[in-house]
């Protein structure tokens, strides 16, 4: 229901007031406040899209009774006097953490979901296979300068695997 239908509902369901009017000098009605209640929760609110997090986000949220508390203070210890973290795993999550801070503080206040398993296929230590067009022609070739945006994702294992034979590279999960 929407603020339209609401509004004709309250019509429906009110009782004449014969010396009340309201503002436009029209007659005014009453209409009882279980009434207006339960037409209140029939109204259809937008929901807030949940922000997608990667699994080690995920892991990090419900290992953590406080995890904004948490990743505050992580962050603040690491984030001065070129301190570097020895953890691997809170390494990797301080680094989306400082480039996602906004969608960080979303997925613990208002929900997530978790994006699936990706895999890319590398060739070498730093290229990617990457794709993007090019005067209409698609071109697909390994890219160390992407930073992801143009990365060719799988989100089947064998799939970048079979790929990465045919192409003599490696297999890394994203």
């Amino acid at each position: 229901m929407n603020k339209q239908e609401f509004i004709e509902k309250l019509k429906m369901h009110g009782a004449w007031c014969t010396d009340c009017h309201d503002i436009n000098g029209e007659k005014d009605r009453y209409v009882k406040f279980a009434k207006v209640r339960e037409l209140l929760e029939q109204i259809d609110e937008p929901q807030a899209e949940k922000v997608e997090v990667p699994p080690m986000i995920d892991k990090f949220i419900k290992d953590h009774t406080d995890p904004i508390f948490e990743i505050c203070a992580w962050s603040d210890h690491y984030g001065n006097d070129g301190r570097t973290c020895d953890d691997p795993e809170l390494s990797v999550v301080l680094d989306w953490y400082g480039n996602n801070t906004t969608e960080f503080y979303e997925a613990v206040v208002n929900g997530y979901t978790v994006k699936s398993k990706r895999w890319v296929v590398k060739k070498g230590k730093d290229c990617v296979l990457t794709s993007f067009t090019f005067f209409d022609e698609k071109i697909v070739n390994y890219d160390s300068n992407s930073y992801g945006k143009n990365y060719i994702y799988f989100t089947d294992k064998s799939k970048a695997e079979a790929v990465a034979t045919l192409v003599e590279g490696s297999v890394e999960e994203i």
